[in-house]
């Protein structure tokens, strides 16, 4: 059986206790979903608009002023990308065995299916922070997807609920080290930040470097056409991504991989409405200001349907 990569995914495997409750992990709503015909739903009703608040202008601010988050498909940019990936799985948290990978490179044989994403630090210019999502293969089993695979109980859902060809895998979720607060800590990070000339709590801005990846993983789904996403993540981080206003749903029991990890799901516009409701100040980042709408998510993904998600790896 296929080893599924994501189980350091979102975090550390074995978190601290004392890791700041405001951390972000990744995203993706989860509700069963319906199927990915879309054809007969009633018409979507947004979140009236309104104008930001002052909690909302200060983060979307404030990730603006820090970051930068773009999908990467030059052999430049993915050479940094494998490499930041060597350093946080290889070298910081031992999750990998650098042996495995050769020439300071962490690779799989799902990169190749796989889109990919950089997060870049504005004041530097440099790359900190990577994901992937991984796009089905309609002709292998569970859609080759490493996490249907390992989890029964993903592999088990009907198509109502996760409709294997439109449904990608979340994996190599990174932040590098000096956004960590101590080697070994996971993706949590501890370091001096000034914005606008004024030192901000860490704690504060580590949340915004992962929402400009999560952001991406929306972008990148909704474009390859992709209904849903699933993962195989640490229980505490489940808890955390929930509180945030993440709902991905658990599918079934733990299971064990580098500890025990709980599979999920979750359906992208259900939870990009969610958040619209009940987390404004999240979908404003997500949604990069508004600018990627609910309506414009439906619509990207309806006209997405028939085309195969692997044809679109850039």
């Amino acid at each position: 059986m296929a080893k599924p990569d994501c189980g350091y995914i979102f975090g550390d495997p074995t978190p601290t206790s004392d890791q700041p409750s405001s951390s972000a992990t990744t995203s993706d709503v989860c509700d069963a979903g319906p199927s990915t015909d879309h054809s007969d739903q009633p018409a979507v009703t947004e979140r009236p608009k309104r104008g930001k608040s002052n909690a909302d202008r200060a983060l979307l601010d404030m990730y603006n002023e820090l970051f930068d988050c773009r999908e990467i498909d030059d052999p430049e940019g993915l050479d940094q990308v494998f490499r930041l990936r060597y350093q946080v799985y290889c070298e910081e948290t031992g999750f990998l065995d650098p042996a495995d990978n050769p020439n300071g490179r962490e690779t799989d044989l799902f990169d190749d299916r796989s889109r990919h994403a950089g997060l870049f630090y504005k004041p530097t210019g440099r790359l900190i922070g990577t994901v992937r999502v991984v796009l089905p293969d309609a002709s292998a089993p569970g859609a080759g997807l490493p996490a249907v695979l390992h989890a029964p109980a993903l592999k088990a859902l009907p198509a109502s609920r996760l409709p294997h060809h439109r449904t990608g895998e979340i994996s190599r979720f990174a932040v590098c080290s000096s956004f960590r607060r101590r080697r070994g800590d996971g993706l949590y990070g501890r370091e001096t930040i000034l914005v606008n000339g004024r030192a901000v709590d860490p704690r504060r801005v580590v949340p915004h470097a992962t929402l400009g990846l999560i952001k991406m993983i929306f972008q990148i789904a909704i474009d390859a056409g992709l209904s849903h996403t699933c993962a195989i993540i640490d229980p505490a981080l489940l808890r955390m991504m929930r509180r945030l206003g993440f709902l991905y749903e658990p599918v079934g029991p733990t299971v064990e991989f580098h500890g025990p990890r709980q599979p999920v799901c979750g359906d992208g516009v259900e939870m990009m409405r969610h958040l619209a409701d009940e987390r404004p100040e999240i979908f404003d980042v997500v949604s990069d200001g508004g600018k990627l709408s609910i309506s414009d998510l439906m619509a990207r993904r309806a006209a997405n349907v028939d085309q195969d998600p692997t044809a679109l790896v850039k």
